[in-house]
Formats: structure tokens, C-alpha cells, sequence
């Protein structure tokens, strides 16, 4: 009885190290997407959220932590917040529309393009506005 009480607490004396550090490496991680995505919409201002927006005007789109940002022109992104994470490790992202629009509601599925491998899936939620303000 003793040694099973002995090997209880040695087991979970060793196991809590391990799990401090794994959260503490979600920290670290969650603190530097947030940092990445504050620098990505630096000197942009928040505007109103749209349901969808027109896939033939989007020209580059950046993904960061729980965020796709949806670079339309030199002064507006839309900054998307998916339920789920779609990109980790540097997958494409292949989302199927039926319309020409990405809208609330959309699934977005990560692959690797070398072995076609599937990552995972998000879905799509409301499209915010970032614009770069006018110079006057």
C-alpha cells in the first residue's frame, strides 16, 4: 500500500513540470500571434463587419493564430476570426465557394501541398474592416 501510494506521488510530482511547460509554451505562442497580428494592422483603423466579401478582389491573405487577414488593395484588409484554426505549419488553405464570395459560415480546410496531406478545417466568421486612413 505504501508503494503504491509512493509511486502515485512521484508519478504526479513528475508530471506537473511537464504540464506547466506546455502551457507555458501555448502562452509564448498565443502572445506572439498576438503580437504578429498587431503588427499586421498597425496604423489601420477598424470599420463595420460584412457577412461575406468578393473572393476575385482579394490579393494576398495572411494567417495568423485563429485570424485570416484578406488583403484587398494597399488600403483595406478584412481581418477574419475563425472558429478553429486553419493553418498551422504553413499549410494552403482551400476554401470551396459556390457563389464567388467567402461568407460567415464557410469551411476552410488546411492541406500540404507536397504530400496533399489534410491539417484540419475552420470556419469562417464575420469580415472586419481595416482601413488605412486618407492623407490629406
Amino acid at each position: 500500500m505504501r508503494r503504491k501510494l509512493l509511486l502515485a506521488l512521484i508519478a504526479a510530482s513528475l508530471s506537473l513540470p511537464v504540464a506547466a511547460s506546455s502551457e507555458s509554451r501555448r502562452d509564448k505562442r498565443e502572445r506572439k500571434e498576438a503580437d504578429e497580428l498587431a503588427t499586421s494592422l498597425k496604423g489601420l483603423q477598424s470599420g463595420a463587419s460584412r457577412t461575406c466579401i468578393r473572393l476575385h478582389d482579394v490579393r494576398s491573405t495572411d494567417v495568423i493564430g485563429d485570424s485570416i487577414l484578406y488583403r484587398m488593395n494597399s488600403r483595406l484588409t478584412y481581418r477574419n476570426q475563425t472558429r478553429g484554426r486553419c493553418n498551422d505549419n504553413g499549410r494552403a488553405l482551400i476554401t470551396r465557394t459556390f457563389s464567388g464570395d467567402l461568407c460567415r459560415g464557410d469551411i476552410v480546410r488546411s492541406v500540404d501541398l507536397l504530400s496533399g496531406i489534410e491539417g484540419g478545417f475552420c470556419v469562417l466568421g464575420d469580415f472586419v474592416a481595416y482601413n488605412r486612413p486618407k492623407i490629406d
